[in-house]
C-alpha cells in the first residue's frame, strides 16, 4: 500500500461509524433511561461502544417469583459486578400453587388458555353503553363460546406428567417455606443491591397492573397457576413480605417505597426482635401502600366480605399499637395508603390505630380505606398535615360520631387539595348520609362516575364548575347493583 492510499483509508473507516456511536456519553446515558429493557438489550447490540453503558440499565428491576429457579436468578444477578449496581426495584410475586389433594381435584383446576379460569377482563372489555344491539348480541355470543369451551385436550399420558410437574411445584414451595421463605438467598442478595430502593410484594395479583406475565409461565408445565398463599397453615404473606424487610435491614438499604398487598395483618404480630428489623427497614420511605387483608383460610371460598378474623385484627392492632409504631416509623412519608379488604360493621382498624397523633412533615397524599372514624379525628389529622397534604381518598369509611357534610365543608376550608377521590361506601350516624358512590376509579372502565362522587370531588378542591357549597339533599346516591 502506498503512503498516500493510507490516509485515505483511514478517513473510510471513519466514515463507517454510525453517527449514534460518536455522540457524547451523557447522551447516551440519557437515551438509554428512557428506554425499556427490552429496548436497551436491542440497542446495545447495534454498537460495540454501547455495551458498557446499555449494561447500566439492561436489569433495572428484578422480577422474583416464589420458585427455587427465580432465586437462583436473583442471585445470579447480584453476583453480576454490573447488573448488581443499577438494580432499583425488586418485584416479589409470592402466590403459592394451591395443594390439591389428588388428581381428580387437579384437573378441576387445570388453567389453560381459551378456558374461563384464565379469561383477561383487559382483552375481553364490555361493549361501550351506546353499543348496538347488534354489537352486544355479538359479545354476548363470544362470552358464551368461551365459557363453553372445552377445557382441555391432553391425552392420559400428557395429564399424568402434568400432574407430576404440579406435584414437584408444590413440594419445593413447602420446602422453601420450611426454610423460612429462602431468607438467607435474599438476605445475601440484598447485601449486594446497593442502589435498591424499591420493595413491592404482591399476591393474589395486587400489584399486577398489566405487568409481567411471569407469574402465569412459571407453573404452566403443571397446567396450574398461583393465586394467594391461603391453605397452608401460615398467613398470607406475613413469611414473605418479613424476608423482604428483614434483609433489607441487615444489608442496610435506604428503601424508598413500599407497596406489598395482600398480606395478612398477623404481620404486625412479628415478635419484638424481628419487628424492631422491620421498623428499621422503612425507616427511609417516602412512599408506604399497604394492602391488609383478614380473610383466613375459612373465608377462602366464601364470597361474603364479612370476615371471622376482623374482630380479631380490631382488638390486636388497637392494644398493641403495631400498625402505628411501624407506620410512623417512617417520619419522612410523602405517600401514605392503607387499605383493609374486609367490609364489615366493626371495620378492622380506626383511624388512630393508623395515624396516632405523628405528624409527617412532607405528606401529600393519604389515602383509607375501609375504617372507622369519628368527625373531629379525622379532622385533625387533616389539620396537622393542611401545609403539605394535596391529595385525599376517602373509601368505604364509617363515621361513629360527626357528619359527613360538615367533614366535606371543614376539608374544603383546611386543605388546599389538588385531587380528592371519593368512592365505596361513606355511613354514618344519620342515614340520609350513608350513602353509596361506586366502584373506585381504576375499576370503572367507562368513566360512569356516580354524580354525587364527582360534585364532592369538584367541591372539596375548588375547580371552576364544581359547587361553593354543598348539600347531601340536592343530589341522589347511586342505586347499588
Amino acid at each position: 500500500m502506498s503512503p498516500l492510499q493510507a490516509p485515505l483509508a483511514t478517513t473510510n473507516a471513519h466514515h463507517t461509524v454510525p453517527p449514534i456511536a460518536r455522540l457524547p456519553n451523557e447522551i447516551l446515558h440519557q437515551i438509554f433511561s428512557l428506554l425499556h429493557p427490552l429496548q436497551v438489550a436491542n440497542l446495545r447490540l447495534a454498537c460495540k461502544s454501547f455495551s458498557t453503558i446499555a449494561l447500566q440499565y439492561l436489569v433495572p428491576e428484578i422480577h422474583l417469583i416464589f420458585k427455587p429457579s427465580s432465586f437462583d436468578h436473583l442471585r445470579l444477578i447480584s453476583e453480576h459486578p454490573v447488573l448488581s449496581q443499577h438494580v432499583h426495584t425488586l418485584f416479589y410475586e409470592a402466590d403459592s400453587l394451591k395443594d390439591l389433594d389428588s388428581m381428580k381435584e387437579w384437573k378441576k383446576n387445570i388453567i389453560v388458555p381459551g378456558c374461563y379460569n384464565n379469561i383477561d377482563s383487559k382483552l375481553m372489555p364490555s361493549p361501550p353503553p351506546d353499543a348496538s344491539q347488534r354489537e352486544k348480541r355479538a359479545y354476548r355470543r363470544h362470552m358464551e363460546k368461551v365459557y363453553k369451551a372445552p377445557r382441555y385436550i391432553y391425552s392420559a399420558k400428557q395429564l399424568k406428567n402434568a400432574y407430576e410437574e404440579y406435584k414437584h411445584f408444590v413440594w419445593v414451595q413447602n420446602y422453601m417455606r420450611q426454610y423460612d421463605y429462602n431468607s438467607e438467598v435474599i438476605r445475601e442478595a440484598m447485601a449486594k443491591l446497593p442502589k435498591l430502593k424499591t420493595i413491592e410484594l404482591s399476591l393474589s395479583y395486587c400489584l399486577r397492573n398489566g405487568r409481567s406475565r411471569k407469574l402465569e409461565k412459571a407453573f404452566a408445565k403443571g397446567l396450574s397457576v398461583a393465586c394467594g398463599e391461603h391453605g397452608h397453615g401460615g398467613p398470607c404473606g406475613v413469611g414473605q413480605l418479613r424476608s423482604l424487610l428483614v434483609g433489607a435491614s441487615d444489608a442496610g438499604l435506604e428503601i424508598e417505597t413500599l407497596r406489598c398487598g395482600n398480606v395478612q395483618w398477623q404481620f404486625f404480630a412479628e415478635r419484638d426482635s424481628v419487628f424492631d428489623k422491620l421498623k428499621h427497614a422503612v425507616r427511609c420511605l417516602r412512599t408506604l401502600e399497604f394492602y391488609i387483608t383478614t380473610r383466613s383460610d375459612e373465608d377462602f371460598d366464601s364470597e361474603d366480605l364479612h370476615y371471622q378474623e376482623t374482630v380479631l385484627c380490631a382488638a390486636y392492632i388497637e392494644e398493641t399499637g403495631r400498625l402505628h409504631n411501624f407506620i410512623s416509623s417512617a417520619p419522612q412519608l410523602e405517600n401514605l395508603t392503607v387499605q383493609f379488604d374486609c367490609d364489615s360493621a366493626e371495620p378492622p382498624a380506626r383511624l388512630s390505630d393508623l395515624v396516632g397523633h405523628f405528624s409527617w412533615h412532607s405528606l401529600r397524599l393519604a389515602s383509607f380505606n375501609m375504617i372507622s372514624t369519628t368527625e373531629e379525628e379525622l379532622m385533625e389529622f387533616y389539620e396537622r398535615h393542611a401545609k403539605t397534604l394535596r391529595e385525599i381518598r376517602i373509601d368505604s369509611m364509617h363515621l361513629d360520631y360527626g357528619s359527613w357534610a360538615s367533614i366535606f365543608e371543614r376539608i374544603r376550608k383546611t386543605l388546599s387539595l389538588e385531587k380528592a377521590t371519593i368512592c365505596g361506601y361513606l355511613t354514618g350516624e344519620d342515614p340520609p348520609e350513608s350513602i353509596y358512590f361506586g366502584l373506585p376509579p381504576e375499576c370503572i372502565s367507562d368513566g360512569d362516575i356516580p354524580g354525587i362522587g364527582v360534585a364532592i370531588e369538584k367541591y372539596l378542591v375548588g375547580s371552576d364548575g364544581g359547587p361553593s357549597s354543598f348539600n347531601f339533599a340536592d343530589y341522589d346516591g347511586p342505586e347499588e347493583d
